[in-house]
């Protein structure tokens, strides 16, 4: 009867330890899939694969349905004159159903016919 108690106690015990590294597991994979994420959606932007005076949010395709990004731009434009070169700030948010999030907080650049329009 003892050491079936004991044998229950540390059951116990190992099947905790096993559910809270099961926790700390998928908390670092949402974190390393909001870092790759807003990589990603960085690199649409800069490539002006995602229009972003049309698109201010959406999901990810298929497997990252369960993330949505938000990006949000300034009024303000930035101009180094001696090189000619326009940015403009920006905040790009990456969240998951969660409620976790990350955001990115950056400058685009703007080429001369943007900066026309």
């Amino acid at each position: 009867m003892i050491a079936l108690a004991i044998f229950a106690i540390a059951g116990i015990a190992g099947l905790q330890s096993c559910l809270v590294s099961t926790r700390y597991i998928q908390i670092v994979n949402d974190e390393k899939n909001l870092v790759l994420l807003s990589r990603i959606k960085l690199e649409e932007l800069k490539t002006d694969i995602t229009d972003i005076e049309r698109e201010k949010n959406g999901t990810f395709p298929t497997p990252f349905e369960g993330y949505q990004w938000e990006i949000g731009l300034t009024d303000i434009t930035i101009t180094d004159t001696e090189y000619g070169v326009t940015f403009r700030p920006y905040k790009l948010t990456i969240k998951t159903q969660s409620s976790e999030y990350s955001t990115l907080i950056g400058f685009l650049k703007l080429d001369r016919e943007n900066e026309k329009k």
